[in-house]
């Protein structure tokens, strides 16, 4: 069994104050083992209220559908690289238990001072110590491949392993930033961790740099500072130089770096669209696109800001609530609609608050206890206490509807429980008896995960897959008992299956395929791990490989 008490001392480590930009599991049983498992369903067509999909019983034990499917389609190989202490090997494995050896390798995995970072389903960069100095490793399916690093690369050892982690990829060039400075806060500002971006040639192996001071966090979600154009041929980012920031554009097809405008302070100071298409220079009140288009703002009595696919939203400065806000497009100076918040507008969450496709807008508020002064509205909301981020759903055609809770933890782990195109957002019940996944885009509650009362729960992580979405939490109760509860939904089906365990031997799961089993390394008596193909239905397990150390990253 995982020491828990480690698991949530690292949690706590991590939580920090909410700003306005912004685990061991499961042990699947063996004889021995208690572990219950249910299916939880909900309707799929739209409700009239998400209040009445919330009343319905988290616990209800329902058979999921499934919906028909012709020819099967064969699995892709999805390898995984590990380590084999008693012959210091390097294998890789996949779905199906094919094994492969592709040579010896001398690491001190007890250390933990290597990093495996994924380039593609067929190779993985290993950043590992040699005599006390940094070495790169390229593996592929067939060969360990050792990488001369430059002799100025440069670098501190305390932060290079933790911090180092892939910024992106395209055929043949992959990038990685890691930290050589700390991170620190000013009286007006909060600066990220910087450190220099290098690219690899694939085909030659040679490493070179592409830019020196770059902001980055590694231990948070890291989508706000690395922006991925919509075409997958870019990344935009931010940079130090001197007492300039400047906001950059990488072509990650040659390497090439331009800059698409500059401002002074954090990255913070700086509001952008996810796809760093149109950003807003706050300093300077200036909205400006990729392509060098600027428009001024002259309204000073009145706040602007960008949602995540670059529409604004602009309302008056001051206002405590209920504040009318307008909707529209900043280059074009086109509105779009109108909307009255039952909240204060001027902080909320970059990446769930969104205009959506239905023409309604997703408003994740800030937090009472992080304002300077509540809401003016907060007695109107009861079901939230000083930490909770309230969500509205806003129309134009009735009045705002409170539809969850986003909880404060969830603003402060590796990543936001928010999927990629902003759709799915993991939230806690008004009534506090579930948390559910929300679909944003159709405005229900696709599955949930139930609490035990008696138990609290703290956040462990979410993965969305191409085939659905486990949820994870680790939960206590007074008796000092611990357990993790999971859910999985799969898409296509309805509802989801959720099962609890008291035993907390599941790292990760990586993998999601097809038939509803899921790749999860599990840990042994000895420490050890093995790599199962588990199926949470009937709670099976199928090995793939055993006794070995994991390499890759598990959060």
């Amino acid at each position: 069994m995982k020491n828990y008490f480690l698991s949530l001392s690292i949690f706590i480590l991590f939580l920090t104050a909410c700003s306005a930009e912004v685990s061991p599991p499961v042990a699947v049983p063996t004889e021995s083992s208690t572990v219950s498992m249910e299916v939880n369903s909900t309707e799929t067509n739209q409700p009239d209220s998400l209040l009445e999909t919330i009343s319905t019983k988290p616990d209800a034990t329902q058979t999921l559908e499934v919906s028909p499917t012709s020819t099967p389609i064969p699995e892709a190989n999805r390898w995984h690289w590990v380590f084999k202490p008693d012959s210091s090997e390097i294998l890789v494995v996949n779905q199906s238990g094919e094994v492969n050896s592709i040579g010896e390798f001398d690491l001190l995995v007890d250390n933990y001072d290597y990093r495996l970072l994924t380039v593609s389903d067929h190779q993985v960069l290993l950043f590992t110590f040699s005599q006390n100095k940094p070495v790169l490793f390229l593996l592929n399916l067939k060969e360990i491949q050792e990488i001369n690093l430059p002799a100025s690369f440069y670098y501190d050892a305390n932060m290079l392993i933790n911090s180092v982690e892939m910024v992106g990829v395209s055929e043949n060039i992959a990038y990685f930033i890691f930290s050589t400075e700390q991170s620190y806060e000013t009286t007006g500002s909060s600066y990220p961790e910087k450190g220099p971006i290098y690219k690899i040639d694939l085909v030659s192996t040679e490493v070179s740099l592409v830019d020196e001071m770059v902001y980055h966090e590694p231990l948070y979600d890291n989508r706000l500072l690395f922006l991925q154009s919509k075409d997958g041929l870019f990344t935009r980012y931010f940079s130090a130089n001197n007492n300039e920031l400047l906001v950059r554009e990488l072509n990650l097809n040659t390497g090439g770096v331009r800059t698409i405008t500059s401002s002074t302070g954090s990255p913070s100071g700086v509001f952008s669209s996810t796809s760093g298409d149109i950003f807003l220079l706050t300093r300077s009140n200036v909205v400006i696109d990729v392509e060098g288009k600027s428009v001024a703002i002259t309204n000073s009595e009145s706040g602007l800001r960008l949602l995540r696919n670059g529409e604004a939203v602009i309302s008056p400065g001051n206002c405590q609530g209920p504040c009318d806000i307008e909707i529209f497009g900043p280059m074009e100076n086109t509105i779009l609609n109108n909307y009255t918040l039952p909240w204060v507008v001027r902080s909320f969450n970059r990446l769930g608050t969104q205009f959506l496709p239905s023409q309604n807008l997703l408003w994740v508020g800030a937090a009472s206890g992080f304002l300077l002064e509540p809401p003016a509205t907060h007695g109107d909301f009861p079901e939230l206490d000083e930490f909770d981020s309230p969500v509205f759903l806003l129309s134009d055609e009735k009045p705002a509807e409170l539809v969850g809770i986003y909880p404060y933890e969830f603003s402060n782990f590796f990543h936001y429980p928010i999927s990629e195109d902003g759709r799915y957002i993991l939230l806690k019940s008004l009534t506090g008896t579930h948390y559910f996944m929300y679909d944003a885009f159709d405005n229900l509650e696709l599955f949930t995960l139930p609490i035990k009362e008696g138990w609290d729960y703290f956040y462990g992580d979410v993965r969305f897959y191409e085939e659905g979405i486990l949820v994870h939490f680790l939960a206590s109760n007074s008796d000092q008992e611990y357990a993790d509860f999971y859910s999985l939904h799969e898409y296509g089906k309805t509802g989801s299956v959720y099962w609890e365990d008291q035993e907390g031997s599941i790292l990760s799961c990586p993998n999601l395929f097809s038939d509803g089993t899921l790749a999860c390394w599990f840990q042994g008596p000895d420490l050890s791990y093995d790599l199962v193909r588990f199926n949470p239905n009937d709670q099976t397990k199928e090995s793939l490989i055993e006794n070995i150390d994991v390499l890759e990253s598990t959060y």
